[in-house]
């Protein structure tokens, strides 16, 4: 792994967590702070905030990483996450999710 993907899974890895943090407390000040009269969107913004972690759960399993051929026809993916050692059916698992959220 040569340094510029080295820095860009440690920044990738690092905006993650920022992300799971901020909906982790989203998701606490939803179930405790949300007034009666808006505790109907509150039930959204909880959903939408557990599908972001799951969705960022993954891509901290992934760090897939894209290249393009012949003018973006051919796309190779690589993967730099713990997926790796899980095998490459577990990658390809982690990825489809991260691409449905």
């Amino acid at each position: 792994m040569d340094v510029a993907t080295s820095w860009f899974v440690i920044v990738f890895v690092s905006v993650c967590f920022v992300g799971l943090a901020a909906n982790l407390a989203l998701i606490g000040i939803a179930f405790t702070k949300t007034p009666r009269m808006i505790e109907k969107y509150s039930k959204l913004v909880i959903c939408s905030a557990m599908c972001d972690s799951i969705g960022l759960i993954c891509a901290i399993l992934v760090v897939p990483t894209e290249e393009c051929f012949d003018k973006g026809d051919t796309v190779i993916v690589h993967f730099y996450g713990p997926c790796v050692f899980m095998g490459e059916e577990s990658c390809w698992i982690n990825f489809g999710i991260l691409e449905l959220m």
